[in-house]
């Protein structure tokens, strides 16, 4: 029996370290596989840089467009302004041409019957 029990005791082992070496030579394995996807990810992160800079490139590019028609309407409404302000000061000059011409008339009404 103790021969017996020796000989499983043996074989325990060996099954182990079988085992053992099949366990690093599956680590090993993993590590090579693993080493492409990395330089696959940091190749991915190379190609994304361009992308972003073109991305952020596009964003300031729009943002001056957006600034740029900002001051054409800026422009356009302080034409406007300068429109109304001539117009304002027209009639400002046309009414007082009128209150004059209301003057003119009640001056001539009072000399008339003053005559």
């Amino acid at each position: 029996v103790e021969v017996v029990v020796g000989e499983l005791e043996e074989l325990v082992l060996e099954v182990m370290e079988v085992v053992g070496v099949q366990m690093e030579e599956f680590l090993e394995d993993q590590k090579d596989q693993e080493a492409p996807l990395e330089e696959a990810l940091e190749d991915q992160e190379v190609q994304e840089a361009p992308l972003e800079e073109a991305l952020e490139d596009q964003e300031v590019q729009e943002a001056l467009e957006d600034q740029e028609d900002l001051e054409a309407h800026l422009e356009e409404a302080l034409v406007d302004q300068e429109d109304l302000e001539v117009h304002l000061v027209e009639a400002q000059e046309d009414q007082e041409d009128q209150e004059a011409l209301e003057d003119q008339e009640d001056l001539e009404a009072h000399l008339e019957e003053a005559l």
